[in-house]
């Protein structure tokens, strides 16, 4: 409802209320109900706007698989799925190999990664609705050269659940209304010999810390 619709509703009601010869004090405790159902209807409205129009920021597909000759090196697909733009978009992500039996300090990680990037390489990203952009992470250890004969016991131990390798982090952003958000996401490596593409490699999500959320991040940094 307009402001001029709202005005002309309560001059309607105003004088319904002189016709029918109402008290003054009653008219104004009326009125002022009517005024304060019609500012929550109102702010409702807003806040569904609000929602409605906001950015969504997703964490995507990862790309990056071993090879042989080449260094590991994996990438997340950020989007933006909401209908307008998503700024101040701040990723700190990290991988590494885990025996079995040992499982990342989710926290720790995320923030000992944000602590040791290069200030000068840290993007504040501005994302436009249906728009991507990557982030390839940091690794808890240097990116070693892999052989083939690496590779392929590589390939046995993830299969035999000897080890496994986690990528997780942290996404934060804003909206155009200045609201805060973050969003939080993990992603596992795995080999099928079954699968057609990538040579048997895959990314899984994981069935922990994967999350979104408004106001201050999960891992503040």
């Amino acid at each position: 409802m307009s402001v001029a619709s709202r005005r002309r509703w309560r001059r309607k009601f105003i004088r319904w209320m002189q016709k029918w010869d109402v008290p003054a004090r009653i008219l104004e405790t009326l009125l002022l109900t009517a005024i304060i159902i019609q500012a929550v209807i109102y702010w409702d409205q807003v806040d569904e706007m609000r929602i409605d129009r906001r950015a969504w920021v997703a964490a995507g597909s990862v790309k990056g698989f071993p090879k042989s000759d080449e260094p590991f090196r994996w990438t997340v697909v950020i989007a933006n799925t909401g209908k307008t733009f998503a700024k101040h978009i701040n990723v700190a992500g990290v991988g590494g190999w885990y025996s079995k039996g040992q499982h990342p300090d989710f926290v720790k990680e995320i923030k000992q990664s944000a602590a040791t990037r290069d200030p000068d390489k840290i993007s504040d990203v501005l994302l436009a609705p249906n728009g991507t952009t990557e982030s390839t992470s940091e690794q808890k250890e240097e990116i070693p050269i892999l052989s083939t004969k690496g590779i392929e016991t590589i390939k046995g131990e993830i299969i035999q659940g000897q080890i496994s390798f986690m990528f997780f982090g942290q996404i934060t952003y804003d909206d155009i209304f200045g609201h805060h958000h973050w969003l939080i996401f993990c992603n596992k490596l795995g080999y099928d010999k079954r699968r057609t593409e990538n040579e048997g490699w895959g990314w899984d999500v994981c069935k922990e810390w994967n999350d979104t959320g408004d106001g201050p991040p999960k891992v503040p940094y």
